[in-house]
């Protein structure tokens, strides 16, 4: 699996700082998320990419990340 750090990406839901890594050698696409926070009206929000919800919303976000990481 291929790591990244995205330091901020905005995107259509909002500005995510997001690390992990990803492999696209398979037959499907896989993302691993080891860490995650949203800008909030008070700064970084930390969510859970452990937890169901918190994978949703980051799977939601799957497309403008490989744009940003141009894969």
């Amino acid at each position: 699996m291929t790591p990244f750090e995205i330091s901020r990406i905005e995107t259509a839901s909002g500005v995510y700082r997001i690390s992990g890594s990803y492999d696209l050698s398979g037959r499907a696409l896989q993302f691993d998320f080891t860490a995650a926070a949203v800008m909030a009206t008070d700064g970084w929000e930390e969510l859970n990419v452990k937890s169901k919800g918190g994978l949703a919303r980051l799977q939601k976000l799957i497309p403008e990340l490989l744009l940003h990481l141009e894969v």
